[in-house]
């Protein structure tokens, strides 16, 4: 027989077991001293990143002073760590369990259980407290962070000890296996997008080439793009691109940015026009610019390849899209210790090319049929990975909030 359900009382969790209790968090858990400055250099340091908790060696600390360690509060081993996050991050993962003893910062706030550990709380506070808990704590979504006084009083489900065990065992063996579902498609695509890579070195391997350097199949000098902050997106005007607005398939469709004619004039793309990022986290990205993308300029950190022959700049483009560019880059960035590519070296980047230049429209086209075969299947995988990560959402919150009996 199924247990019977009752109100809550609480407008976010709904009807719960009637044998599961709701306290506050700090009736559950509690919080540990902070340390004494002038101890803290003799502590390893924890953080919270996106990829979970992680430690610092105290001696990463050489230089700072007591004084830096003002606030900084001692973690015991399984202390949940929370980071204090704006609305805008509240998806990502900033929640995690820690498996070492240390100090952290005060831009973290942390919970120590006061009975046993359980893996319950771990999914609890996991999915229900972006999704749920953080956003009621703003009641209409205003709040940008979270402080001790708000996470020690927000209404904590606690089902009883048995249920407690019972979801922790149950979740623990489901999630592994979706995760191992999840794993193995992200290997999948790891191998897809590395097969991708090597379809144009394949194809050129099919045909004698020569080596040309870059300014000599380039009809105008590179070109560096306008020194301009960009104003608000009006259609009537060229679209300012700049690094960020370039992903994978071409370039994103919010935040976007125009520039006035006059300052635009001399950075109008053109068809088969290839941009070249030249810093930042994204250096050696590239893109290729159709017409069909509307009238667009490109911004200052953005290198501009022009060509007379569109085959030629699809080959280029093709090229830049292959482990050849990704060795090309690599050789560039051993060489120096800032990740810069500035058009001296785009210039001077060796492309092989076919002595039969007939081969060039042959190789686009034999490129093209396989990479968009290689990428309907990446797509597929990446849709069973998110059904499969809303698979495990939507089980989580229905097992922790006890609607679905284990």
């Amino acid at each position: 027989m199924s247990r019977l359900l009752v109100d809550s009382g609480i407008s976010w969790l709904g009807k719960i077991p009637e044998d599961w209790t709701v306290a506050k968090v700090k009736n559950r858990f509690f919080h540990h001293k902070n340390v004494a400055k002038e101890d803290a250099i003799n502590y390893d340091r924890v953080s919270l990143t996106l990829n979970g908790v992680i430690l610092r060696d105290k001696e990463d600390a050489n230089g700072l002073q007591p004084e830096d360690f003002y606030g900084y509060q001692i973690v015991k081993k399984n202390d949940i760590i929370f980071k204090l996050i704006d609305l805008e991050n509240v998806n990502t993962s900033r929640v995690g369990r820690s498996d070492y003893e240390g100090i952290t910062s005060p831009a973290y706030i942390l919970l120590h259980e006061k009975d046993e550990v359980e893996p319950y709380f771990d999914f609890y506070f996991k999915n229900l407290y972006y999704q749920e808990i953080f956003n009621n704590l703003g009641g209409n979504g205003v709040r940008s962070a979270i402080n001790k006084d708000d996470l020690l009083n927000i209404p904590l489900l606690i089902p009883t000890s048995k249920d407690i065990k019972r979801i922790s065992n149950y979740l623990n063996n489901k999630c592994k296996k979706i995760d191992d579902i999840i794993k193995d498609n992200e290997k999948e695509i790891e191998l897809l997008e590395e097969y991708s890579k090597n379809v144009f070195k394949d194809e050129i391997s099919k045909h004698s080439t020569e080596v040309f350097k870059l300014k000599y199949l380039v009809s105008k000098k590179l070109q560096y793009g306008a020194n301009s902050s960009g104003q608000e997106y009006n259609p009537d005007l060229p679209r300012y691109v700049r690094i960020t607005d370039i992903i994978n398939n071409g370039l994103k469709s919010d935040d976007i940015l125009s520039l006035s004619e006059e300052e635009a004039k001399d950075f109008i793309l053109n068809e088969g026009d290839i941009l070249f990022a030249r810093s930042g986290g994204t250096v050696g990205k590239s893109f290729l610019y159709k017409n069909n993308y509307g009238r667009c300029a490109f911004a200052g950190y953005l290198i501009r390849a022009q060509f007379d022959d569109l085959e030629l700049s699809s080959y280029v483009y093709n090229y830049t899209n292959s482990v050849l560019y990704d060795e090309w880059k690599n050789s560039i960035f051993i060489q120096s210790t800032i990740q810069n590519i500035g058009a001296d070296k785009y210039s001077v980047m060796p492309i092989p090319i076919p002595i039969d230049r007939n081969a060039i429209r042959l190789i686009n086209k034999n490129v093209l049929d396989k990479t968009e075969k290689i990428d309907k299947v990446i797509e597929y995988r990446k849709r069973i990975i998110d059904k499969l990560e809303e698979l495990k959402k939507s089980l989580i919150y229905e097992v922790i909030t006890g609607k679905k009996e284990v």
